[in-house]
């Protein structure tokens, strides 16, 4: 990827504004997030790289009923205190499949 490329992909990802105030979702340090209170509609979340931190998870399941998918490599199981839909061991680079999963 050149410089350009890089630069170009990193822009898409700058704060925009919208319509929608922000509602912050989980806890007031790691793992909580401030997103556009636009939930309607959502039935599902995905979240990648949850770590032992489930806060925003389990924030919006109790506040808008939202559940979540989970994954992360550097764990073996969801965070103690919450049930997500699934729990998926990502990918390890160097392989090629799922190392283990928990539904």
């Amino acid at each position: 990827m050149t410089r350009e490329e890089y630069l170009a992909v990193v822009k898409k990802f700058a704060p925009m504004k919208t319509e929608h105030e922000l509602v912050r979702i989980g806890p007031n340090y790691d793992g909580g997030y401030l997103v556009p209170n636009d939930l309607d509609g959502i039935n599902v979340c995905f979240s990648p790289g949850v770590s032992t931190e489930a806060g925003f998870e389990a924030d919006i399941k109790n506040k808008y009923n939202i559940n979540s998918h989970q994954a992360d490599y550097s764990v073996e199981s969801p965070p103690q205190g919450f049930e997500p839909l699934s729990f998926t061991k990502k990918l390890d680079r160097k392989s090629t499949r799922l190392n283990s999963s928990h539904t």
